[in-house]
């Protein structure tokens, strides 16, 4: 299990007692959060990054023969994260730090019970009827034209090439087409798994929703966070005023250009809570 993915640990400078651990978006690759985690080395957490099996450092094989699905990801490669984290600071409490996928698929971890708090950011229903107005028609064009006929010709997802999402493993986009285009997302598409594991979910959770995100809106957020069922979820917005800026995006977050604002300001508070 270990051999198919890629760690990185950023050791506290000064140890605040806490491990936060970074789970990614699709297609992203943990170097796009090493900014972020050296800051939080740096404010006394010890903060873990981690490729899905198939992404950046944990790219071990053609896509082509690569079988995992998102599933896969969360039952065996944010397991491993977790069980890895634990090992290395047994004594320290745990956040879950998602953004986008990270913040969906938690309650399909096996072991998600080792976290003390779930912070999601930009973490909503990926349902195409939720996308921000702008993006509908691509996301459409995308599950029903592009997709099907991208991934059988390749035997993967070609998305850089076509500036979609990224590169991935055809089980992996095939599931989350799968989830883009059912109502209640991963949560109607998996509903077994997914409820199943609610159980060891922590009741720590806080949502972060980006105010200007070109992909998801406050109402998927919402929706995503409902399917916790008998959790209580605090939602904060971020907001570009709060940061001095124009624009923040779905991605722009964890920018350094925000250290001295959005992650010491809104951040910090809630993964030292």
């Amino acid at each position: 299990m270990s051999a198919l993915i890629h760690i990185q640990h950023y050791p506290a400078l000064v140890p605040n007692g806490t491990t936060v651990i970074i789970a990614g978006a699709m297609g992203v690759p943990q170097s796009f959060y090493r900014h972020f985690a050296q800051w939080l080395s740096e404010q006394g957490f010890h903060a873990v990054t981690f490729d899905y099996e198939g992404v950046g450092q944990s790219l071990n094989r053609h896509l082509r023969d690569n079988p995992s699905t998102i599933t896969d990801w969360a039952e065996r490669d944010c397991r491993f994260a977790l069980q890895n984290a634990k090992q290395s600071y047994p004594d320290n409490r745990i956040v879950w730090l998602g953004h986008s996928l990270g913040g969906q698929m938690y309650p399909m971890v096996p072991n998600i019970g080792l976290a003390d708090k779930i912070i999601t950011l930009a973490s909503g229903s990926g349902y195409w009827r939720l996308n921000r107005r702008k993006v509908r028609i691509q996301a459409l064009l995308l599950w029903y034209c592009l997709v099907p006929l991208l991934t059988s010709s390749m035997g993967y997802f070609p998305g850089k090439s076509i500036g979609a999402v990224g590169d991935l493993p055809s089980g992996v986009i095939r599931q989350w087409r799968q989830w883009c285009l059912h109502p209640d997302y991963l949560a109607g598409v998996e509903a077994e798994r997914y409820f199943s594991g609610l159980a060891q979910v922590p009741e720590d959770i806080c949502a972060f929703t980006v105010a200007d995100d070109e992909l998801l809106g406050q109402q998927a957020v919402t929706r995503l966070h409902e399917n916790l069922h008998g959790k209580q979820v605090r939602h904060q917005t971020l907001h570009p005023d709060d940061a001095g800026v124009k624009r923040i995006g779905h991605f722009n977050l964890f920018k350094p250009q925000f250290r001295d604002t959005l992650w010491q300001a809104k951040l910090l508070p809630e993964m030292t809570h």
